[in-house]
């Protein structure tokens, strides 16, 4: 059992960790996309937007 869980750990650190890496230069892309599109929002997506959050 001691061995059984370090095990599962380790593998969903590393699963999490190559996750991270492959979603690293997406999340890139991404935020420069939703900056890009949250200053047209912000300005007249206010009353919309300030219902959601």
């Amino acid at each position: 059992m001691s061995r059984e869980g370090p095990l599962t750990e380790n593998s969903s650190l590393e699963r999490l960790r190559r996750e991270v890496s492959n979603l690293e230069p997406k999340t890139k892309a991404e935020t420069r996309q939703h900056s890009q599109e949250k200053q047209p929002n912000k300005a007249g997506g206010k009353s919309a937007g300030g219902s959601k959050s």
